[in-house]
């Protein structure tokens, strides 16, 4: 029983060791997967949908003002 935990110990820690090569070796960042972060989409007009929130509650006069802090 205690042969099984400890190979199962062993190969969780060796995948952690091997998924996290590029971090440690490389750049050491993370990489930017939010939307905002892509130039190309940008380009085209696609924001996150916050950003497409906001935009269409700016043009609408009737909408209650929220307070900037």
């Amino acid at each position: 029983m205690l042969d099984v935990v400890l190979i199962t110990a062993g190969l969780i820690a060796l995948a952690v060791v091997l998924l996290s090569v590029r971090l440690l070796c490389g750049k050491r960042r993370f990489v930017h997967t939010h939307i905002d972060g892509n130039k190309a989409l940008n380009r085209q007009g696609i924001f996150c949908a916050k950003e497409q929130d906001r935009a269409q509650r700016r043009h609408n006069g009737l909408v209650i003002r929220e307070k900037k802090y």
